[in-house]
């Protein structure tokens, strides 16, 4: 008997606290219930007997430790926002809504120009400016109502349409006498690429466009995708090899062609030359036409498009006269070819961009693209089932009936849009007899009035609205309206009139316009962001299921200039620390068992509570209870207390450990068993 007691004289520790439940534990599973309420707040009591080891006090410590991190009241921070560094955001559109007139310059995007040429003597004001016409864009989806094309699928895609123009403008604030051209070329920055504009006329220009590198003897580079290496530099020429082909190009400034490289042209601006010199170089001009006469509609060929202008995704546009470069004139570079599609079918096609593929202006001097949605409840979808059943009700017997339910953890359906009909559920019962039913079918929450009352589904910021009038059922989220036709007249026994699908088995509406869809195989998304897979099965099969965003979903649109970047918030919690009130340890010879939740830490011998807990064992009892190297966790849920005991000190506080770190273990059932070799080495099992 004298070794019975110091082994639970050592073995009396631990308490636990929980976060999220309410009311009887029922097992371990749901620790640190019933501890911690709902609000967050602690409520319950940590026992130790008045007699108990040192040990058993530090288990309880770190168990009321553990506690005071687990009383915590959460608050939901919503992600998905979108930052763009270097660029800008165009204003809020709907899915499939086209963009009106934008004009982003300097102050929107860092990387555009705005600042002042010095020529001939004068100073000229000259500024970037990225255009975007009206109609010209839009972040588009499949729908049947307005008949896009069906590849899109469920995805969105960035839809560039020629009806409006995406261009990049080189703007200039202050006039230009063209005649003094000749004498004094223009040097201007277009597309992040020097020009020499040596003439204009009526709509086009001369000019020399040219990358220029400057070389030792050994160097290569790689322009428009032809390698370039500098060879030899002499008195009067360089030697230049271009895809393998080396020709000398003389230092007069002179054009030599390279033939084999797809007439590639190269000129020497500069070299310098000593001989037997090791350092000799030459400022090299490449390009695929260094001096050219371009025009309005014109391929921007100089900028790595095709010569062809019908095949060529960028074209010139010049608003300039013959006379003077005036005030407000611009020189363009225009987005001709149309990008509807996901599939590309022609050669003036481009496939349609899908989030995150970037439309590119030339020399990657900006991009526009669809990154993502404004709100992380944009980005969170559950489904939304309705299903004809036949199935017993309790005491109301078997009904006919019609199975909502949902995949959103902890959403409610109402009634009337302010009656909670199923809180925390997800799933309730419309039936023939007029009542609704939760999700054990053994409860009648409420009556029904087909004409009168709609359920609600409330999700995070939006509702999605069912209703029966008229023998048919409706489902509503935003403006989106899918009406489901019934096979009788009290609207419970299934959807449609046939065992085969048919198109007028569902309506479906955007608020603008409407289709029939009971046939459609296809998976697409609404305007809103519903997505809808395969309507067609769905019918076949007596159900209706759609997934709804929590939100409607809003897409963003970024300009980005060069080395944009562009990153979205992560969604997140942040929690408030609820202090625990003094009194949460409590002695055996205080403590009444079963008047609050109680943890308590020792065995039978040590603490009177304990002993009441277990029946009050013998001694023969308690040595069958316990062994060497072992402790207890186990729930009394009829007295909603935990007991926490060891065969020695080590053992009780290794269990003590295990209730504090209760996430790192197996933490289910009604008693765990805890292994402790030492305190470094626990483990546990299910008992």
């Amino acid at each position: 008997m004298k070794r019975i007691k110091k082994i639970f004289a050592i073995a009396a520790t631990i308490g636990m606290v929980g976060a999220t439940m309410v009311g009887a534990l029922a097992d371990l599973g749901n620790y640190p219930a019933p501890f911690v309420n709902s609000d967050g707040a602690f409520s319950g009591a940590i026992v130790i007997g008045a007699n108990a080891a040192t040990s058993d006090v530090l288990g309880a410590i770190d168990i009321a430790a553990s506690l005071q991190a687990e009383a915590k009241t959460g608050t939901p921070i919503a992600g998905g926002e979108v930052a763009v560094v270097g660029g800008d955001t165009i204003d809020t559109y709907n899915l499939n809504d086209e963009l009106s007139n934008t004009t982003l310059t300097q102050s929107d995007i860092p990387s555009l120009q705005d600042t002042t040429l010095r020529w001939n003597s004068k100073d000229i004001d000259v500024y970037d400016e990225i255009y975007i016409g009206e109609n010209a864009l839009s972040v588009a989806t499949y729908t049947p109502v307005d008949g896009q094309d069906d590849a899109f699928t469920s995805d969105p895609y960035l839809v560039v349409d020629t009806e409006g123009k995406v261009m990049y403008k080189y703007v200039f604030d202050d006039a230009v006498n063209v005649s003094e051209l000749a004498a004094h070329n223009l040097d201007i920055n277009f597309l992040g690429k020097k020009l020499t504009i040596s003439a204009i006329a009526d709509g086009s220009m001369t000019v020399e466009g040219s990358n220029e590198f400057y070389m030792e003897e050994g160097d290569t580079v790689q322009v428009e995708n032809h390698d370039i290496a500098l060879k030899r530099v002499g008195s009067g020429s360089v030697l230049v090899t271009v895809d393998g082909q080396t020709l000398a190009v003389d230092n007069n400034g002179d054009t030599q062609t390279f033939d084999q490289a797809d007439d590639f042209e190269v000129a020497v601006s500069s070299s310098f030359y000593i001989q037997d010199a090791t350092d000799n170089s030459a400022t090299l001009k490449m390009g695929s036409a260094l001096t050219k006469s371009v025009s309005d509609g014109e391929s921007l060929e100089m900028f790595g498009e095709p010569s062809d202008s019908d095949n060529a995704e960028w074209t010139w546009e010049i608003s300039l006269a013959g006379t003077d470069i005036a005030a407000g004139d611009y020189i363009a570079a225009v987005e001709t070819l149309v990008r509807t599609q996901a599939t590309v079918t022609g050669a003036d096609e481009r496939p349609a961009l899908a989030e995150g593929q970037p439309l590119e202006f030339p020399n990657k001097y900006a991009s526009i693209e669809f990154v993502g949605y404004e709100g992380s409840a944009q980005t969170v979808y559950d489904d939304l089932k309705i299903k004809p059943v036949y199935t017993k009700f309790g005491a109301d017997g078997y009904q006919h009936a019609m199975e909502l339910s949902t995949t959103a953890d902890s959403k409610s359906f109402y009634i009337d849009d302010n009656s909670v009909i199923v809180e925390k559920s997800t799933k309730a019962y419309v039936a023939e007899n007029g009542n609704i039913y939760n999700g054990d079918k053994d409860l009648s929450l409420a009556a029904y009035n087909s004409s009168t009352d709609d359920i609600t589904l409330k999700l995070d910021k939006e509702d999605v609205v069912i209703n029966m009038t008229n023998g048919a059922w409706t489902i509503t989220a935003g403006t989106d309206i899918f009406t489901l036709a019934l096979d009788n007249s009290t609207g419970f026994l299934g959807f449609g009139t046939a065992a085969t699908a048919e198109d007028t088995d569902v309506n479906f509406t955007d608020g603008a316009s409407s289709a029939l869809i009971g046939e459609n195989d296809k998976t697409f998304r609404t305007t809103y962001g519903i997505i809808v897979k395969d309507m067609k099965s769905q019918m076949e099969s007596d159900d209706f299921v759609i997934s709804v965003p929590h939100e409607e979903q809003i897409p963003v649109i970024a300009v980005n200039g060069k080395d944009a970047t562009v990153s979205t918030s992560e969604s997140g919690m942040s929690y408030t620390v609820n202090p625990i009130a003094l009194g949460l340890g409590v002695l055996d010879t205080d403590a009444t068992l079963g008047s609050k939740p109680m943890i308590v830490v020792g065995g039978p011998v040590i603490n009177t509570v304990a002993a009441e807990l277990m029946g009050n064992p013998t001694p023969d009892q308690i040595a069958a209870t316990f062994s060497q190297g072992k402790a207890i966790i186990k729930w009394y849920d009829d007295k909603q207390a935990m007991l926490v005991a060891g065969y020695e000190a080590m053992e009780t506080q290794g269990a003590a450990y295990v209730v504090a770190r209760h996430g790192d273990y197996d933490f289910t059932g009604n008693e765990l068993e805890v292994v402790v070799t030492s305190l470094n080495d626990i483990s546990v099992n299910t008992v």
